[in-house]
């Protein structure tokens, strides 16, 4: 499995990597939160922790092939200091 972050959402890459290729699949996990800055993804045991555009989010393996995201920010206690992030630079602050 492969995860991909993009701006505004995540999805996951599953399949069994033929030599075409075509035996690849691509799910969406969420259209609702992205990655701001690619250099802020983490794993932490069975969790991916990453900065998005709301806040420090996290997905967590609650099995060998599910996937789950976290429903409110990790970082939900302290908005009112991510918020004053400047979002256009945030990931040449994490380098």
């Amino acid at each position: 499995k492969l995860v991909v972050f993009n701006r505004n959402s995540i999805h996951i890459v599953v399949g069994q990597g033929g030599d075409t290729g075509e035996d690849f699949q691509s799910q969406l996990l969420t259209d609702e939160v992205g990655l701001t800055a690619r250099n802020s993804v983490v794993q932490v045991g069975n969790q991916i922790i990453f900065l998005s555009d709301n806040g420090v989010y996290g997905l967590s393996f609650v099995d060998l092939y599910n996937l789950r995201g976290n429903e409110v920010p990790l970082s939900e206690s302290i908005q009112k200091t991510i918020d004053t992030i400047n979002k256009a630079h945030v990931d040449k602050l994490l380098k």
